[in-house]
């Protein structure tokens, strides 16, 4: 790799890379290292030095010496604008086919089809191993952000099953370490469940057993204030734990259905990838095998109740027991941090005017003394109420959450279907038993999809009509019936064209 073309890409300077001659010749050449030019214009993050070189024609296969291609290093280093351009994902590399047909330039066009050829060739590196056995979603998975992971679980490159399963177990060591942290997190939640300034003083608990225990100190009387606190704090604490197991379940169960639609959307491709090998390995009958059994598993169909309409609705009732169960907690402490500080005010206005305190309280009269209970018990449940809308706010994440998953149940279900009556299961089994499926078989199930109705569970057509299908089941059903013999003896021997008839 000439120095003068390194320099230039290092110091992301794309007009004097493009000023430079012999670029092209030098192209695909690598350092000492196996870096190529396009492996810096990774490192450095420049889009636009990435997007160059691809239509230059660079080639996106080079790896370094660690087996890394760019594609592997973008992921590696979170930049998910360069991992979308180089696998066509992006709305600039969207836009791009939409306008092709406005360009008369042939320059232009060279540098598309150079792009498409590269798109192409990333994505078969989403399969691809570097010296670490890591594929670019492998290395996703172990990224704190979630968007270039979610991004790659909705390709469709034929991932291999063991990667996935890789990939996921990456993905329970995340939720297994917020799990162990739930006891901790509930606590410090409990006591400041915010950094803010403003939104310390919510912090109900906090204020509540703090001024609660101090009058119990000063006054020595109010042991009882700090008491109904500490009960008040302890059931806050509590329904925060719980709060926090259930949000970790929860997501547990999600990464489980993202890996498993993942899968099966995968299957079509990755088994017609093995069936186009000369010769199948113990391991690839091995991953043909697992296919079978996903297939064979029974999915039931996931169906929302049907009154959901937002996803408020997909909250569950423990979930809301746990909201009214925290806003219990909070109004404890809040009314017992009132009269605590209430029941310190007196002490110290007590020994300023060298009185007893029982003779303060008697001297205040009974009125009084029902108005500064009054007055705490609206405070405290004002700021109940308060905390109650704010933690049924944040409650809102699971039914966000419950939405998604009942969403991928129903996929899961439809994908199976899909897979099911496209005749991608007899192909696997005959894989299996070293029978290579006829080529129009094996080749033409993409096409056969596109014929074929989308949604094979009712056979394509709406609710509430009769296909000739149905009527063939109904002949054999009723075939002893003389007065529908014969009209359905003439639509089973001239069946014509699929035909509806409305129920």
């Amino acid at each position: 790799m000439r120095e003068d073309l390194k320099k230039a890409v290092l110091n992301n300077d794309i007009d004097a890379l493009k000023n430079i001659e012999g670029l092209l010749d030098e192209l695909n050449n690598m350092d000492d290292s196996n870096y190529s030019l396009l492996h810096y214009a990774v490192i450095k993050g420049d889009l636009k030095l990435v997007k160059y070189l691809l239509a230059k024609g660079i080639d996106i296969e080079l790896k370094n010496n660690d087996g890394d291609t760019a594609l592997h290093l973008a992921v590696k280093k979170g930049y998910y604008e360069l991992v979308y351009e180089m696998l066509g994902i992006s709305t600039a590399a969207k836009d791009r086919v939409q306008n092709k047909k406005t360009w008369k330039d042939k320059d232009r066009t060279e540098k598309l089809e150079n792009l498409k050829k590269s798109q192409t060739k990333a994505h078969t590196l989403l399969n691809e191993e570097n010296n670490a056995q890591e594929t670019p979603l492998i290395l996703a998975a172990q990224l704190k952000n979630d968007a270039i992971y979610n991004a790659l679980l909705k390709l469709k490159p034929g991932y291999q099953k063991k990667h996935l399963d890789q990939a996921l177990s990456i993905r329970k060591n995340h939720v297994s370490r917020l799990k162990r942290k739930s006891f901790v997190g509930a606590l410090l939640e409990s006591f400041c469940p915010s950094a803010s300034v403003a939104e310390i003083s919510e912090s109900f608990a906090y204020t509540g057993l703090t001024t609660g225990a101090s009058a119990a100190v000063a006054l020595g009387l109010n042991i009882a204030f700090a008491g109904v606190a500490l009960i008040g704090f302890g059931i806050i604490a509590y329904a925060n734990y719980k709060k926090n197991q259930a949000e970790k379940k929860a997501r547990e169960e999600f990464e489980n259905l993202q890996i498993e639609l993942a899968y099966i959307r995968n299957i079509e491709i990755r088994h017609e990838q093995l069936s186009k090998k000369k010769e199948l390995s113990r391991e690839d009958k091995d991953e043909l095998q697992v296919m079978l059994t996903e297939l064979n598993n029974p999915t039931q169909y996931q169906k929302a109740k049907g009154a959901e309409t937002s996803s408020a609705d997909y909250i569950t009732k423990k979930e809301k027991m746990y909201t009214a169960l925290s806003s219990v907690g909070s109004f404890l402490c809040a009314y017992a941090g009132i009269l605590g500080v209430t029941g310190l005010g007196l002490e110290i206005a007590a020994g300023v005017m060298g009185v007893g305190m029982g003779a303060l309280i008697v001297s205040a009269g009974p009125f009084a003394i029902a108005a500064v209970l009054a007055v705490g018990l609206v405070i405290a449940a004002g700021l109940a109420v308060h905390h109650y809308r704010k933690r049924k706010q944040d409650y809102l994440a699971f039914g966000e959450m419950h939405q998604s998953m009942n969403k991928q149940k129903e996929n899961i279900y439809r994908e199976k279907q899909n897979l099911l009556n496209t005749g991608v299961k007899e192909n696997i089994q005959s894989l299996c038993e070293d029978k290579k499926p006829a080529p129009s078989e094996a080749i033409d199930i993409s096409k056969k999809r596109q014929i074929e109705p989308e949604e094979w569970y009712n056979h394509g057509h709406p609710p509430g009509k009769l296909c000739s299908i149905e009527i063939d089941a109904l002949m054999k059903v009723r075939q002893n019936l003389p007065e529908n013999k014969s009209t359905l003896l003439s639509v089973k021997n001239n069946p014509g064209p699929k035909k509806y008839a409305s129920l």
